[in-house]
Formats: structure tokens, C-alpha cells, sequence
């Protein structure tokens, strides 16, 4: 049900896209509130990424309407918080739990700024927020893949987003690391 004073987090009004002349949807038409959540559940191949990628203006349709609180994807003033199915970092890279959380703070900073204290604060706060702050400096890769994923969210977070989107976030987790992780986002949306 949509409130006629606020509009949808997410619109997609008979959307269609396509890759290289292959369709990959087709009429495709949903809202999602804010303060919602919601789940896309399907195949393999059946275009949940292809809406995730339209949502974060990665990818125009070629047919319908595509809106983020009232907006065409990246237009309104706060990000989108988004966490993809897997992060790959080279094996060796010595990258620290810390400097992957302040990733997030990229797109706010801008081309060329590095990070300054507030983006420290609110990396370590996202890292708390996923319960890591103490693995701040530990190297990225020598984490579990459910420490992994929580810091990939704690990088979604950093940027202080009005929408989080996650891209199968649980696949390659055991049940236990899936069940925290269920509970964290529970905790996430209530916030």
C-alpha cells in the first residue's frame, strides 16, 4: 500500500531489461515501502541481480519505470548501501578489516579525499554495529566467510545509506553463520 505523502523506497513499474539484445526482464512491477523488507526469490537466471543492478543505476531499462524514493537510481541525496554475493581480494593483499569497512565512505568523500577521523568513527561504529569492532585490524582475508560478510555490510553501513540491498548474502554460509546473519539484518531493519 503505498502513503500519499511519502514515495516508495523502491518502484519498479512494468520494467523490462535486457542484455545485448537478450531479455533478462520483462513487465516487471513491484513497490517496497520504507522501513519494509523485502526478498527477491527465484532461479538462477531469473533477474534478481538484473533488478539489483537497475536499482543502483547500473543498468537503465529499457522499458518501464525505475525509482529510489522518488528518484531515477542515484539521484537522491543518500546512498544505497550494497553488499554483493562475494568480495575476491588477492590472495597476500594486505587489506584490514578497518580499510574495508572505510570503503564505504568513498562514495560520500569523493574522488581523491581520503578518509578524515569522522570516516574512522563511523567505520568503527558500523564494524560495532556488526559486532567486529575488535577485528578492526586484522587482515580482511584471514576472517571467516560469515566475519567476512557482517564486514561487508559494516562497509554498506559506513556510508550511512537510506536503502541497503544484499545480493545473496548468505551463499556459502553454514546454517549457523546464515542464522546470525538473518538475525543481524533483522536488527539492521528494526534500526
Amino acid at each position: 500500500m503505498t502513503r500519499p505523502d511519502k514515495p516508495a523506497a523502491i518502484l519498479l513499474d512494468h520494467v523490462g531489461a535486457s542484455y545485448d539484445g537478450r531479455p533478462a526482464l520483462d513487465d516487471v512491477s513491484f513497490q517496497v515501502q520504507e522501513g519494509e523488507f523485502a526478498a527477491l526469490l527465484g532461479p538462477n537466471g531469473a533477474g534478481k541481480s538484473t533488478i539489483l543492478r537497475l536499482l543502483l543505476g547500473l543498468l537503465r531499462p529499457a522499458s518501464g519505470r525505475v525509482e529510489v524514493f522518488g528518484h531515477p537510481p542515484g539521484r537522491d541525496e543518500r546512498p544505497i548501501g550494497y553488499v554483493p554475493q562475494k568480495v575476491v581480494i588477492p590472495r597476500g593483499f594486505p587489506i584490514t578489516v578497518l580499510e574495508v569497512a572505510l570503503m564505504g565512505r568513498t562514495g560520500v568523500l569523493g574522488p581523491g579525499r581520503r578518509p578524515g577521523a569522522r570516516d574512522r568513527e563511523l567505520a568503527m561504529a558500523s564494524l560495532a554495529q556488526v559486532g567486529l569492532a575488535d577485528a578492526a585490524s586484522r587482515r580482511f582475508q584471514d576472517l571467516s566467510g560469515g566475519q567476512q560478510q557482517r564486514v561487508l555490510i559494516a562497509r554498506a553501513l559506513c556510508g550511512e545509506p537510506r536503502l541497503l540491498l544484499l545480493d545473496e548474502p548468505t551463499a556459502g554460509l553454514d546454517s549457523g553463520a546464515r542464522a546470525r546473519f538473518y538475525s543481524l539484518v533483522c536488527e539492521l531493519q528494526h534500526a
